[in-house]
């Protein structure tokens, strides 16, 4: 091979590595989670090369005289490279792995810069004068080549195939140079250094050259600084003008380096021909004239593909110029000391860069608002986005696809975002962006809401444009702090002490992640498979909790209010089985006037009269009284309605009272009366230890509502419907031809659309399947008689302060109370307590909840975080006391 193939497959396989590292595992690290701050300090590896003089001298003094001075360190470092590589292979999710990937990079790196001081002394050693232009072209065309194998192509094969692949053809791509190595044959030298201290001493003895001193210290810093700190207002400037930085990577960092390769390559040829200088000058001339194609940056204007050309051109121009200055660096280089001479002026071209960067990156302050105000709106609170390069394309677009084009720039098709055996690496990516994202906000959060009003938070929902997708799962998920994030309500914050919203475990959360991305539906088996069996595996063990016997049976449901429409649904188809011969009288339902509304809202959508539901007597404690149901069960009777079911309720919303369950249930017996527990609330009793007695006689029921997404600390939603006997939910059946034939009941096919009013339904069963696997029965009722004792706790605080009326003592984790003013401002109570309520939600130290009782107005506890402590609560309550206070004591100097 030709001395220039050979060091153009040196430098490209040189560069290979160094592509992938600084722009390849730039962005499968920050996809995988990783910080920008941590990636920012990962570039600290990258300064290894500005310094790689220090050690220079070692080169040009050391080396085998039998296998050539500078082959033989050629063969060591570019073997290092591959095996560096190599070692890649085994940390498949870098991201998670940070420490060891870094220590092999910076090994890597290491490598590949002494690598470079031995290519280019042999460059110094055997290229003529006439040949350093076209060897100096390809040199830097190679490291444009590797940015696009290594920080491309390779990122293309890590999309689609994974991390092993795409770091074994690095190693391969790398290895090609090894192999070139071992076919050179060096010349013998015989002007090696006498010593290593000769060899130091002569570190900076190149600047001794006639002439090299002022083209070192004053062209070289003029063409850097000026042209490096122009181009370093690039990416902030295209940042003001609304790119994203996906965009401006791929067109920066690959777009432009097209170009660059086909400049550098025609630079070289035309410095040989036409003289260092008159290609220097020409490429002086075309970064002005590319610069001023750029001046529109400053004013924000930055149409994709006119400034796409402009930095494409100015990238073309620096090019040239930069082989003008390696070629002139290797003509001041001396052959005895090739490798340290062209290092140190190559380490200062570098340093200038980085001073030109920092240059270029002190812009006025006021700039990037302004820039941003021409573009858009600004929004409260909003920041420059700042993502590393966005994956190139796996493949062009599927025939009859629609190609998408994302805010990145680059192109997408539909099939890139589908879940499929090609896109695993990406989707894990994705969702543990997603996960990292919200995990970092979580362990941030100070307060349970940041009190944003309904308007501020509209404008910015209404500011994004639903028909500009960003393309960028990292830009989406900043958009998303900005829209819901930031300002969402933690109900795992101890001071969440609103409403029924609990804080989720952990293992229900690995739960949803599996049935989302399965994605399950639960109408029929051949959409489900197991999940239908683990459905009815956990409907047989909450029946048999509560205690419904083995003809019980049920389905899961969205929530409460859905269950209990479709216990009354049953209850009245099954009212109006038992009189087929006459037609029944008016149909009633009895409930607690404690109850939950949804009984009211259920009757109205299932076509009763707006009298359909009565409600019963409760006592001090807000638990049904028995005379007063079997009184109204009586007047009933009397006129000739029809009682089609007795809702009671186990936890009510306001005062967790649970109802005389046992009593009830007699009543009912006697009268042949459908009885419904409402325990989507006090399900929790159903896994305590201490506490399971207060549910006695809900075994007693017709049917019963569970919500495991209140008192098992589930994420919403995971609710279900049990009923005593099975039978009953034939009234939800309906058999279609294309979904759940008559046949299938014949051959005993389970499909759970047979019993439920909801076709499509999602596979909720799992995230508490998930949980009893992981933390048991044992530890879920552990947690929720923690959020019982605490509420004991809290009764009691509020009881002794004279500054507050609390209504009852909850049998659960409800307190309903209010700030009870004296004298002169007691008329203010009803205002003061409202105004307490608003005053902490916004200033979101605090959310409580409030309700009304004999028309006037309460605050509300709601106690479902293990995680509160009674000092929470008394903070709570002195900020709740505070703002009270305050109110009335202003409002009532305002009537003196």
């Amino acid at each position: 091979m030709s001395k220039l193939g050979t060091l153009s497959t040196l430098y490209v396989t040189q560069y290979l590595g160094i592509g992938f590292i600084t722009v390849g595992l730039a962005a499968i690290l920050r996809a995988g989670g990783t910080s920008l701050d941590t990636l920012a300090a990962l570039n600290v590896i990258g300064l290894i090369w500005p310094i790689k003089f220090l050690w220079a001298p070692l080169l040009d003094r050391y080396g085998s005289r039998r296998h050539g001075h500078y082959r033989s360190w050629l063969v060591v470092l570019q073997s290092g490279m591959v095996l560096a590589l190599l070692l890649l292979l085994p940390f498949t999710e870098p991201a998670k792995q940070l420490g060891p990937v870094t220590l092999v990079c910076a090994g890597y790196v290491l490598l590949s810069a002494t690598q470079d001081i031995a290519v280019d002394a042999v460059a110094v050693r055997a290229l003529a004068d006439s040949e350093r232009g076209t060897g100096n072209g390809i040199q830097i065309a190679a490291g444009y080549l590797g940015n696009l194998i290594g920080g491309g192509l390779c990122v293309v094969v890590y999309d689609r195939f994974g991390w092993a692949p795409a770091v074994l053809l690095l190693a391969v791509l790398t290895a090609a140079g090894l192999i070139v190595v071992r076919a050179y044959r060096e010349p013998e030298r015989a002007d090696r250094l006498a010593g290593t201290g000769a060899a130091y001493r002569a570190l900076l003895s190149v600047f001794g050259q006639p002439g090299c001193r002022g083209w070192t210290f004053g062209v070289v810093p003029l063409l850097y600084v000026g042209a490096g700190a122009a181009y370093a207002l690039v990416t902030p400037a295209l940042v003001d003008a609304g790119w994203s930085l996906a965009r401006i990577g791929v067109v920066t960092g690959i777009v432009t380096s097209v170009p660059a390769v086909v400049a550098a390559l025609v630079a070289g040829g035309l410095t040989g021909r036409i003289g260092r200088s008159g290609v220097l000058v020409a490429g002086g001339a075309a970064i002005v004239i590319s610069t001023g194609l750029l001046l529109p940056l400053l004013n924000g204007h930055a149409p994709v593909t006119a400034t796409t050309v402009a930095l494409c051109c100015f990238m073309a121009a620096y090019t040239v110029v930069n082989v003008v200055l390696y070629t002139v660096n290797m003509d001041y280089s001396r052959a005895e000391s090739g490798g340290t001479d062209f290092t140190v002026l190559s380490s200062f071209g570098l340093i200038c860069s980085f001073v030109a960067a920092s240059i270029g990156g002190r812009r006025p302050a006021g700039l990037s608002r302004r820039r941003r105000r021409r573009r858009r709106p600004r929004l409260p609170g909003r920041r420059a986005r700042h993502h590393p390069p966005a994956p190139l394309p796996r493949h062009p677009a599927a025939p009859h696809s629609r190609t998408r084009y994302g805010k990145g720039g680059f192109i997408m098709t539909g099939h890139d975002h589908l879940l499929r055996a090609a896109t695993t690496d990406r989707y894990r990516r994705a969702v543990t962006a997603g996960v990292d994202r919200v995990a970092a906000r979580i362990s941030a959060v100070r307060r349970p809401f940041t009190g944003v009003s309904p308007d501020a938070l509209g404008v910015r929902v209404a500011a994004v444009d639903l028909d500009r997708p960003l393309g960028d799962t990292g830009a989406v998920l900043d958009e998303l702090h900005d829209v819901y994030l930031r300002d969402a309500v933690y109900f795992h914050h101890p001071r969440y002490l609103a409403h029924l919203n609990c804080p989720v475990v952990i293992p229900a959360l690995v739960g949803e992640a599996v049935l989302t991305a399965v994605n399950s539906s639960l109408d029929t088996w051949d959409q489900s498979a197991g999940a239908t069996l683990i459905e009815r595996r956990l409907i047989e063990w909450t029946a048999g909790r509560i205690g419904l016997g083995r003809a019980a049976d049920g389905v899961f449901t969205s929530g409460g209010t859905q269950s209990n429409l479709q216990a009354l649904l049953l209850a009245r188809e099954e009212a109006a089985a038992a009189h087929p011969a006459t037609a029944p009288g008016r149909p009633r339902i009895l409930a607690s006037e404690a109850g939950h509304f949804s009984v009211q809202k259920s009757a109205k959508m299932l076509g009763l009269d707006p009298q359909a539901v009565i409600t019963v007597e409760t006592d001090r404690d807000r638990r049904m009284v028995p005379v007063a149901l079997a009184r109204e069960l009586a007047r009933c009777r009397e006129r000739g309605d029809t009682v089609v079911a007795v809702v009671a309720t186990a936890g009510t919303t306001d005062f967790g009272s649970i109802d005389p369950l046992t009593e009830i249930a007699e009543l009912c017996e006697a009268a042949g009366v459908w009885l419904h527990v409402d325990a989507a609330y006090g399900c929790g009793l159903l896994v305590s230890r201490t506490r399971r007695h207060l549910l006695d006689g809900i075994e007693r029921a017709d049917s019963v509502t569970v919500d495991f997404h209140k008192s098992f600390f589930q994420p919403v939603s995971s609710s279900a419907l049990l009923v005593r006997d099975r039978s009953a939910l034939r009234h939800a059946t309906y058999h279609a031809d294309y979904l759940n034939p008559l046949r299938m009941v014949e051959q005993r096919i389970p499909n759970q659309v047979d019993k439920s009013i909801q076709t499509t339904r999602r596979f909720d069963a799992l995230k508490l399947w998930m949980t009893l696997r992981i933390m048991g029965a044992d530890a879920l009722g552990a947690l929720f008689d923690e959020v019982v004792d605490r509420a004991a706790g809290a009764w009691e605080l509020l009881a002794e302060d004279p500054r507050f009326e609390v209504v009852t003592k909850s049998a659960l984790s409800t307190l309903v109370f209010r700030y009870l003013p004296t004298g002169e401002g007691r008329p203010l109570a009803d205002a003061a307590n409202l105004y307490a309520r608003e005053a902490l939600a916004a200033d979101g130290d605090a959310v409580v909840a409030s309700t009304t009782v004999g028309g006037a107005h309460y605050l509300k506890f709601t106690l479902l975080n293990p995680e509160t402590t009674l000092d929470d609560i008394a903070q709570v309550i002195e900020l709740i006391a505070g703002h009270a206070c305050r109110y009335v004591r202003e409002r009532t100097l305002e009537f003196a």
